[in-house]
């Protein structure tokens, strides 16, 4: 075949192809919508929780609050962030630097529902007044964000929180924290960061939900090190079976510079390549830490599965200060009748992470065909004469109702309709995308036929 030829193929090629191609890569005509989210669940629930550090005060024997055998009626979490959806859908997100419980935290609100004449302030200044709060569908108090950011002497962290129809999202940071204070100018327990991070997600099928904790660099008793904890915890139901799982790691540990581990039963030091005085110095130095009340243990990740759900909890570092060597006021002042505590102590779970999840999908509705009308009249003996061809609406039939569900006029469901096209300046996508393709198929062909026309039909001139 001479040039002449191959390029009048090629430019028939380009005329065919190009727009042939471009037809097949554009993006459909009739753009499929997306399932809305819980399209195909009867009902769901998911929850997931992220508590940095989790404080609470053992006073037992004091107040029967709690858990009475501990006496932990005051908890609190630094940072804390929360991650709710439910059947609706509805979701939620709540963060916060320092969270101490539900009741406390939403005093005002509480106290407003049972006498609404409570002055806003009042209500306002007895709410947790470092707190993110977000709802969907946006309530009066809440709406679909919610940010707290440090100003003045509250200054102490940071959250955020987002809730949306198909995901929640919230999330809370604090820097150099020191929960139990100082004795004589060192920090008992002082914490380089902490962040807590949850999120929820609600699918036309499907629900899943993650709760993570990321916790900076731990000193304790200015001899104890620990190089941070990261700890996961995620749920996810199907409808059909729940799906948990968790991750927990905790960075390298020290005593007094030495290395060591941290295992259910406390601190043990890893003795290899290490001086044996400074192995029994350290030694000595737990076990003083032991006889003062202070132990450092962890605890183990828990996984279970119930039907169509699951939850999960992650591990997380114990350490726990207490002090049973109080004096028994019964026998001093019997008289008195004033409860008093068996001990007193505090606890810290650091990196713990929560999550659960579960749904119910959509039964399976197989709907009887709908008989057509009949036309004329029709007569009962019970009901008398009904004219026009219009049957009324059966109430207590025992069918199943047909949800509003569209049926063509012959019965049966009605035909799917294809959704709106997808357009730019007003002419459909694949439309759009043929006529460009067509338009630099006749500019690159132009010059090859018109030198093929010259060549083949009109022969070259001498």
């Amino acid at each position: 075949m001479t040039a002449s030829r191959w390029r009048a193929a090629l430019a028939a090629a380009l005329l065919v192809g190009l727009p042939t191609a471009a037809y097949l890569a554009a993006p459909a005509s009739a753009g499929s919508t997306p399932a809305a989210p819980a399209s195909e669940l009867a009902g769901f629930n998911t929850s997931a929780t992220s508590a940095g550090i989790q404080l609470q005060l053992l006073l037992p024997g004091l107040v029967p609050l709690g858990d009475p055998t501990l006496g932990n009626f005051i908890q609190a979490s630094v940072p804390y962030a929360n991650s709710t959806s439910t059947t609706g859908p509805s979701t939620a997100g709540i963060a916060s630097p320092v969270w101490p419980g539900d009741a406390v935290a939403t005093a005002g609100n509480a106290l407003q529902t049972f006498s609404a004449s409570i002055p806003q302030a009042l209500v306002n200044l007895l709410n947790d007044p470092v707190l993110a709060r977000s709802t969907f569908p946006a309530q009066v108090r809440a709406g679909t964000t919610g940010s707290f950011t440090p100003t003045g002497p509250l200054g102490i962290g940071s959250a955020t929180t987002t809730s949306a129809a198909g995901a929640t999202n919230a999330q809370a940071a604090v820097t150099d924290l020191s929960p139990l204070g100082s004795s004589k100018g060192v920090p008992l327990i002082e914490v380089a960061s902490a962040k807590s991070i949850t999120n929820a997600a609600v699918n036309a099928a499907s629900v899943s939900n993650s709760a993570e904790t990321h916790i900076g660099r731990i000193t304790i008793a200015g001899v104890i090190t620990i190089d941070g904890i990261d700890t996961t915890a995620t749920t996810a139901s199907d409808g059909h079976h729940g799906t948990p799982a968790t991750t927990t790691n905790i960075g390298s540990v020290k005593v007094a510079g030495l290395a060591a581990s941290i295992g259910p039963d406390g601190i043990t030091l890893n003795g290899k390549g290490q001086a044996g005085v400074l192995v029994q110095t350290a030694n000595k130095l737990l076990a003083t830490l032991q006889k003062i009340g202070l132990s450092i243990t962890t605890l183990a990740p828990q996984v279970t599965k119930t039907g169509t759900g699951a939850q999960a909890t992650s591990g997380a570092v114990l350490i726990k200060f207490e002090d049973d060597n109080l004096p028994d006021l019964g026998k001093i002042a019997p008289q008195l009748p004033i409860p008093v505590p068996n001990s007193v102590g505090v606890e810290l779970a650091l990196g713990m992470s929560q999550a659960s999840a579960a749904a119910t999908l959509q039964p399976d509705v197989n709907l009887p065909p709908v008989t057509p009308p009949s036309t004329g009249s029709t007569s009962s003996p019970t009901t008398g004469s009904q004219t026009g061809g219009v049957v009324p609406p059966c109430t207590g039939c025992g069918l199943p109702s047909t949800g509003g569900v569209a049926t063509s006029p012959g019965g049966g469901t009605a035909p799917l309709i294809a959704g709106e096209q997808p357009t730019a300046l007003g002419v459909p996508v694949r439309t759009e995308w043929v006529v460009i393709a067509l338009l630099i198929a006749v500019l690159a062909a132009g010059p090859l036929l018109t030198y093929a026309n010259w060549q083949l039909l009109r022969g070259r001139t001498p």
